[in-house]
């Protein structure tokens, strides 16, 4: 591998974080005559908090290891035969492992990346194979941090829950103990920081018996690292409210410290407590009674929307009689039942509030219940906690529930805009708003992202087929097996709209001008004449699309509110040709928030209908294009026209090129072509799109010297083929 290639995974660390892990030179040498006193009996195993996470240091057996995802360091072609941990792992699991391997990376892999197999016959889901380099290889220590990261990010993305590593480069790859351990424990603190709500929690060392020098080093550190980051918990409450016989406070600490007769929590289908934060903290307090009489209540699971009553185990001494443990889906997955996630999640705390009154209960604590791993988002919960209790309390005026805390982690690092959003939705609540949600915020806000980021996913309100009128969930569960997609010819208004687009930004000066136009100017037309107009209506399409915008709203939330193109660095033309004089009931379609615009694609006709269905593909660009292997678009209908028809083949027939809808985010401008692969990184000096910064743009605007000006997406879902339209050239 080249250094270039090395470079391309490697992400500056936080020396901040590894600066809480070190030990001066002096303490250093100090340790090398009292590492005889370390007693490893004494010392190992140990546990580390941080934040929500638990990171567990052991001596034991990687392959007996029963956790989520194991992780096993081998050779950089994957043969699993190469090094005594992988020989090992891969005789646990067994062949399989190794088939997995060959045929999904047949190539192997690079140092730093990972390589993610089901984990066979070992008690395990996933096995994140790696390939480090021995530590006198250049940027060693880098690529180690960023690997460990690749590894607790993927487990996160899977919403996985517990996973176990080797102490990796302490054998023949030569790392020095003491980097190791403080890469791993900055490593395991950063990542709790900076994902507070990860289903991952339960983070494993596991140490070989005979590697004496390796466990001392994580013994002596036992001792010396920060074992927990610094987090108030001291409960607080931020508001109350009276809504119908019930009143609600809005508080902040720990679910269980709160004086209340029944604590709520989430639990899985199949009745486990160790999936997400939440019901692990509520499982630990409690003591291993709760999570066995939910097992012996329910042996066979329960569904979403249920919930199981359970006794108080060890938090009787706080003064709580009761647990009910409730099935909430997660908000993103998709769902097959014929209930939205929102729905399940409203029929768990109605029937919690039922069954404490039921028990004569007077007082039920819940938490943000939906937000976390389950990936609801602040809203989604608040209206459903607060909807909820109004409409149990207004058709139960005289049941014995009289009080509701409504719990919010201090954890949540963003605690600020999260109790913002449950004020803002109990004051509706308290004002005896008849509708439940609050009012929408301003356009052009960063609260109007964080909105939409939340809210669920409807189709276009211009849309006929599949009215807007129903989430896109809904409609696909009512298509059951038909097919999720249709053409539909526009009406006349829709019709002049998209053909004011096409005429608008139409140029018959640059007819024939460039490679791509080769063939044109000899056919003799001026002018393009719009035949038919169709929508395109494609469930399963607009909901990956609408996906990645909202993950674009939530970016901009966060970040703030991304500059228009024509205010970006780099930038010479100005607005996009095809937003001058759109139509308003095409501009209303669009949110400039996250620089959305509707941009022309031209191809030709034998793509059509793969298009239609599957939406546009960067693998259909040739890697020598001038920005790469992107989908490309354009703000002209002259430059969508060279397209259509291949250039030794041009004629006056019938041709189609589609008007999308395209999210483009945090727009990176060049003057100049450039290959990439992938949106390139914004951070200041770089600019590459194979580093490893997380910072990164999310498309590319050429704009230089040439004919046209190039929009460009390497991202599948960032755009919608939104209308087909047929054209003839004409003189």
């Amino acid at each position: 591998m080249s250094d270039s290639d090395e470079e391309s995974i490697i992400e500056s660390s936080d020396d901040e974080l590894l600066d809480d892990f070190s030990v001066s030179s002096e303490a250093a040498a100090e340790r090398q005559y009292d590492e005889e006193d370390i007693d490893l009996d004494r010392d190992l195993p140990y546990t580390k908090s941080f934040g929500r996470v638990t990171v567990l240091v052991k001596i034991g057996e990687l392959d007996k290891e029963k956790v989520d995802v194991i992780v096993n360091s081998t050779s950089q072609k994957l043969d699993l035969t190469q090094g005594a941990l992988s020989k090992n792992l891969l005789k646990g699991a067994g062949a399989v492992m190794q088939q997995e391997c060959n045929t999904k990376y047949p190539d192997g892999i690079r140092a730093g990346d990972v390589a993610i197999t089901s984990g066979g016959a070992l008690d395990c889901k996933h096995v994140f194979h790696l390939f480090l380099k021995n530590w006198s290889s250049r940027n060693a220590k880098r690529i180690f941090e960023n690997t460990i990261r690749k590894c607790l990010e993927e487990a996160d993305t899977a919403s996985m829950s517990s996973i176990a590593f080797p102490a990796l480069g302490t054998g023949f790859l030569g790392f020095p103990k003491d980097e190791v351990v403080q890469t791993f424990l900055a490593c395991f603190k950063r990542f709790s920081m900076k994902y507070p709500s990860s289903s991952l929690t339960d983070i494993r060392v596991v140490l070989y018996a005979k590697d004496k020098k390796t466990n001392r080093a994580f013994a002596f550190y036992s001792m010396r690292t920060p074992t927990r980051i610094a987090f108030d918990t001291t409960p607080r409450e931020i508001s109350s409210v009276t809504v119908g016989n019930i009143n609600v406070t809005l508080t902040t600490g720990w679910l269980t410290k709160f004086q209340c007769s029944v604590v709520v929590t989430t639990i899985t289908r199949n009745t486990e407590l160790n999936k997400g934060s939440l019901s692990k903290y509520v499982a630990i307090a409690a003591g291993p009674g709760l999570q066995a009489e939910c097992s012996k209540k329910c042996p066979n699971g329960i569904l979403h929307g249920d919930v199981i009553v359970c006794g108080p185990g060890n938090l009787a001494s706080d003064n709580v009689k009761y647990i009910i443990c409730g099935a909430v889906p997660r908000c993103d997955k998709p769902n097959t039942a014929a209930e939205l996630p929102a729905t399940l999640l409203c029929r768990v705390i109605t029937k919690s509030l039922t069954e404490a009154s039921k028990l004569g209960m007077n007082s039920v604590a819940f938490p943000t219940l939906g937000m976390g791993h389950l990936r609801f988002g602040a809203i989604q919960s608040a209206q459903a906690l607060y909807r909820c209790i109004k409409e149990f309390g207004e058709k139960n005026p005289s049941c014995s529930v009289k009080e509701v805390k409504i719990v919010i982690y201090n954890l949540d690092q963003n605690i600020k805009s999260t109790i913002e959003t449950f004020e803002m939705v109990a004051k509706a609540h308290e004002d005896k708003v008849s509708n439940p949600a609050p009012a929408p915020a301003a356009r052009n806000t960063q609260a109007f992202c964080m909105m939409k980021y939340t809210e669920e996913i409807s189709t276009p309100t211009n849309w006929t087929k599949f009215k807007s009128d129903k989430t896109v969930k809904a409609w696909r569960i009512q298509q059951g097996d038909k097919p999720a997609y249709e053409l539909i010819t526009v009406d006349k208004a829709t019709f002049n709209a998209v053909e004011n687009v096409v005429q608008k930004t139409w140029d018959a000066r640059k007819i024939g001008q460039g490679r791509d136009a080769a063939g044109l100017d000899a056919i003799n037309y001026t002018s393009l004449k719009v035949t038919k107009v169709q929508r395109l209506e494609n469930l399963d399409l607009y909901e990956k699309y609408a996906q990645y915008q909202q993950t674009l709203f939530h970016k901009a939330g966060v970040k703030g509110l991304f500059e228009p193109l024509e205010k970006c660095q780099n930038a010479k033309s100005g607005l996009v040709q095809t937003s001058n004089g759109m139509a308003s009931m095409l501009q209303k379609e669009l949110y400039p928030e996250i620089n959305e615009f509707y941009l022309f694609h031209g191809t030709k006709q034998e793509n059509v209908e793969a298009i239609i269905k599957q939406g546009l593909d960067s693998r259909m660009a040739r890697e020598t294009a001038m920005f790469g292997q992107g989908v490309y678009f354009a703000e002209s209908s002259t430059k969508a026209d060279q397209y259509t028809d291949p250039r030794q083949q041009r004629d006056t027939k019938e041709k189609q090129m589609f008007l999308c809808r395209v999210s483009m985010g945090e727009i990176g401008v060049y003057n100049k072509a450039t290959k990439l692969i992938k949106a390139p990184c914004m951070e200041s000096g770089c600019k590459s799109d194979k580093c490893g910064h997380e910072n990164r743009y999310d498309s590319v605007v050429g704009d230089g010297i040439w004919i046209f000006r190039e929009f460009l997406i390497y991202e599948r879902y960032q755009s919608y083929p939104e209308y087909v339209v047929t054209y003839q050239r004409c003189q």
